[in-house]
């Protein structure tokens, strides 16, 4: 998604804000999240050439989650145990449990179903775009239609496949 303009930014927070916040407050909690929150985006806007990238809901969890690290090791909230203060009942682990996994599977192939149901050249716009990151002029060029063409074709796509997963 090009970012030359405020617009597209303004879209970018809007599509994003909320489920970033989510996850910080999950990593630092509530009282903390929003000023992390303002932090990455304020770490995004100060990129040199913001067009350069690719993967914009990627690469802002990504700054979300090392400015909460960050915030961690600087808060001395990154506890360190020793073994004896450590039982089998108290460790956490980083693995889902099977029932995460199982219910990612189904969501995945419900997924993967949306995506069947589109026509193949609305599948292939949709997994170019949200998928390689390629915007909507690379895209027009590869499919051999024009730029708003592409862009209609993806957001129908996109509109399909919500409107399925909402079932």
């Amino acid at each position: 998604m090009p970012f030359r303009n405020k617009h597209s930014l303004q879209q970018l927070y809007q599509q994003h804000c909320a489920e970033l916040r989510q996850f910080l407050i999950r990593r630092v909690g509530e009282q903390d999240a929003t000023d992390l929150l303002q932090e990455t985006w304020l770490h995004f806007l100060q990129l040199a050439d913001i067009d350069a990238v690719r993967a914009p809901r990627a690469f802002l969890y990504k700054t979300a989650a090392n400015i909460a690290i960050d915030f961690g090791r600087k808060s001395g909230r990154i506890s360190t145990f020793t073994e004896e203060e450590v039982s089998d009942d108290t460790l956490f682990s980083p693995q889902p449990s099977q029932e995460r996994i199982a219910d990612g599977h189904w969501q995945f192939d419900r997924f993967a179903d949306a995506l069947q149901e589109l026509p193949e050249i609305s599948r292939q716009a949709f997994i170019m775009n949200k998928m390689e990151g390629l915007t909507h002029a690379e895209i027009a060029e590869r499919l051999g239609v024009s730029q708003k063409s592409a862009q209609r074709i993806i957001m129908k796509a996109f509109n399909h496949c919500i409107k399925r997963l909402a079932r």
